[in-house]
């Protein structure tokens, strides 16, 4: 178990899966936790869980999470880059949309 205590992390797509455990575990190694996702802040994240609804590949929804990031707590100590898109599409029916969404 690692000790995070006094550190900010974030944790991008931290709303299910492998970014809810990630966010999970950070907690119980005492970090102060910032996540986001392109939804409503989910049923169940810890309430001391910093939530942020943004899109992370709008440049401006990063330039407004960064802001907040720096006004609130002056750095970010730990970045863990969990979100994704996933396309469920074979390649025939893949558009250069669905490839620069993923990306």
């Amino acid at each position: 178990m690692q000790n995070f205590n006094g550190k900010i992390a974030l944790v991008t797509g931290g709303s299910r899966g492998n970014g809810a455990a990630i966010v999970s575990r950070l907690l119980q190694d005492q970090a102060t936790v910032i996540t986001c996702g392109r939804g409503p802040r989910p049923k169940g994240l810890d309430d001391g869980v910093e939530w942020h609804q943004m899109d992370i590949s709008s440049a401006p929804d990063v330039t407004a999470l960064a802001n907040s990031i720096e006004t609130a707590h002056d750095r970010i100590d730990l970045i863990v880059n969990n979100a994704g898109v996933q396309v469920e599409k074979t390649v025939t029916e893949s558009l250069d949309q669905d490839w620069d969404d993923v990306m």
